[in-house]
């Protein structure tokens, strides 16, 4: 079967942090009365309020839908957005308590009322699936996540036979596949045990493509949100951020009216090293009581302005702290002030925000882990390599690399912090391109650090092969990959070997 004659332009799916799904059905010929996913112009402005986090808004707007259109499904499929991001983005327990007959309603509605011969009906039902297995990932429930993750992927995959032209089937499959060539590897076992899904984020980033060259030559209504998608897969598993950056840049998105498009531009230009151009969006960034709170931005900005050593970044860090509810991040941001107390020189303001890491929070994200072993360890870490790494972080090289540079006679003499200033400087020479430099500079680190708990082993390994892989020599590439998955840091052991079986299949056997 094909959809051909149903295909109309589709929205895409940006991504939050990694990973908010999103897509909306379109519909065909509407009969009067009968149930059918009805895209008119009512409920394209309900989607870009939620684009916009103008969450109430937005409802109002689907309540007024319902009424005047009881048989149009995609009332119930764009509701259940504005629960996914309201429980995504705060981590609201109790919220998730109120909020979950919300999901087994919409189910049934569309699973009774929605055509089975239509694309729209699979589709609408697996997205929302995979709403709810992302909220309780978020939420650390693993097994109603997974259930819910396979049944989404069942039913996107039974789509996709049936309707090969359906293109929304094909990019969801797309998400899914690279996130499932990602996990870590505490939670393979759980996917093993559930069966039957699979993939590989060079499946998914080609699905990804597919949908997006479409996108250039069609009309194809929703553009800028899959460009927005392909650009984070391109900077997040593909390690070609500035390629990302500019792609959606040239997006249309507007960072001054939505918090999400702050959040993915702001992002992608952190990971360039473009720090002036992130904290500018993120001191612009849309806010009021119009808008659902999302106080990481805050969080980020604070983070921005300490990689550039302001006097003023605790005051957004703080802000963040106060007002966030959730408990991802909170560890990572008491760190950070603790840092910013440090760096100029107080003690004792280090060692107080250091025992706030202990109290609030969990251990969920490899920040936070991080995080958390520096606040048991008690042992804090030099203000020197501190203050270079936050430059090199924000992209500052120069100022890094003197730094590094004028104290590292010192640096070196002393034997706990030889590994960490080697780490450093190859980072700085590796962004600046002097890659014969770097390259030594990161086997001294793998040398001598291979049996330390600390990470820089492991980061050298991986970064080592990015450069091979850049310079195109994939056996050597392929061999630090594997030797950084050989080794297992304490902190950041999930995020580093994430990338290196990113690699491995980027450069493939």
């Amino acid at each position: 079967m094909k959809a051909s004659h149903w295909l109309r332009p589709e929205p895409s799916q940006p991504l939050f942090k990694s990973f908010l799904i999103f897509s909306l059905c379109l519909p065909g010929n509407v009969v009067p009365g009968r149930p059918v996913f009805d895209w008119n112009k009512d409920i394209t402005q309900a989607y870009r309020l939620i684009l916009e986090l103008r969450l109430d808004q937005a409802g109002r707007q689907l309540d007024q839908v319902r009424n005047a259109q009881p048989e149009n499904l995609a009332v119930d499929f764009i509701e259940d957005y504005i629960d996914f991001f309201s429980l995504y983005i705060s981590e609201d327990k109790g919220l998730l308590e109120k909020r979950k007959a919300g999901e087994a309603a919409r189910l049934k509605s569309i699973e009774t009322h929605g055509d089975p011969n239509s694309p729209y009906t699979r589709y609408a039902l697996g997205e929302i699936h995979l709403h709810w297995g992302l909220v309780y990932l978020k939420f650390g429930s693993y097994l109603p996540a997974f259930q819910r993750i396979r049944r989404a992927y069942k039913l996107l995959e039974e789509n996709n036979n049936l309707f090969p032209e359906f293109l929304p089937s094909l990019k969801s499959l797309g998400i899914l596949h690279a996130m499932l060539g990602t996990l870590p590897d505490e939670l393979k076992w759980m996917v093993r045990a559930l069966g039957g899904i699979n993939g590989t984020v060079q499946q998914g980033r080609e699905e990804l493509r597919k949908v997006y060259e479409y996108s250039r030559s069609n009309n194809y209504l929703f553009s800028e949100e899959t460009m927005v998608l392909y650009g984070l897969i391109m900077a997040h598993f593909d390690n070609e951020p500035e390629a990302a950056w500019q792609m959606v840049r040239q997006s249309g998105i507007d960072p001054q009216k939505s918090p999400l498009a702050c959040f993915v531009l702001a992002s992608l230009a952190i990971k360039c090293g473009y720090n002036e151009q992130a904290v500018d969006l993120l001191e612009k960034q849309p806010s009021g009581p119009e808008y659902f709170p999302l106080q990481y931005l805050d969080y980020m900005l604070g983070l921005a302005k300490l990689r550039r050593l302001d006097p003023d970044a605790d005051l957004p860090l703080k802000k963040f702290s106060r007002e966030f509810k959730g408990l991802h991040y909170l560890k990572e941001c008491f760190q950070k002030l603790a840092w910013f107390e440090l760096i100029r020189g107080n003690e004792t303001g280090y060692y107080q925000y250091m025992e706030r890491v202990r109290q609030v929070g969990n251990n969920a994200v490899e920040e936070d882990k991080q995080a958390t072993r520096e606040a048991r360890l008690k042992r804090k870490p030099d203000p020197l390599l501190l203050q270079a790494r936050l430059l090199y972080d924000g992209g500052y090289l120069d100022r890094a690399q003197a730094m590094l540079e004028k104290n590292q006679a010192l640096l070196i003499n002393q034997k706990e912090l030889r590994l960490e200033t080697a780490y450093r400087l190859a980072r700085i020479y590796q962004a600046q391109k002097k890659f014969t430099a770097a390259i030594s500079h990161y086997l001294n680190v793998i040398q001598e650090g291979r049996e330390d708990p600390s990470y820089y082993a492991c980061a050298a390994a991986l970064y080592t092969g990015m450069i091979y892989e850049t310079l195109h020599h994939h056996f050597l590439a392929r061999h630090y990959y594997e030797q950084c998955l050989a080794m297992n840091p304490e902190d950041y052991r999930s995020g580093l070997h994430q990338k290196a079986k990113a690699g491995i299949g980027r450069i493939g056997q």
